[in-house]
């Protein structure tokens, strides 16, 4: 799917998934920290350094916090990421109001979630 939505080839991804593999480590200072992001977003991210040149290691660094991962990137990487970041909020925002409308339309109409679910399984 990201190589659809956002024209990322595999050599980009196959980058960035080593980088949050290996948790590559870089430098903390001149660095912007994005923290909690899932690890679809961190690929997509670190997918999008790559196909800018940036590298794993001495632009950014990929670390792990609890279940999700976070990113130390370069003051000017930040170019790149911040509005992909805008972008993820925007769907997330989305997602969020989709499901509240879904969940306020089968309460409306007396179904519950259990009736989806066993109909489409």
């Amino acid at each position: 799917m990201l190589k659809v939505i956002y024209g990322l080839c595999n050599s980009h991804l196959e980058l960035a998934s080593k980088s949050i593999k290996g948790l590559v480590k870089a430098e903390a200072h001149d660095m912007d920290i994005v923290d909690s992001l899932a690890l679809h977003d961190a690929l997509l991210l670190c997918s999008r350094l790559e196909k800018f040149g940036f590298k794993a290691g001495t632009d950014y660094g990929v670390y792990q916090c609890g279940a999700r991962y976070g990113l130390m990137i370069k003051r000017g990487c930040s170019l790149i990421v911040n509005p992909i970041l805008k972008d993820l909020q925007s769907m997330k925002m989305v997602w969020r109001i989709a499901s509240t409308i879904l969940r306020e339309w089968r309460y409306m109409f007396g179904k519950s979630a259990e009736t989806y679910t066993r109909r489409w399984t």
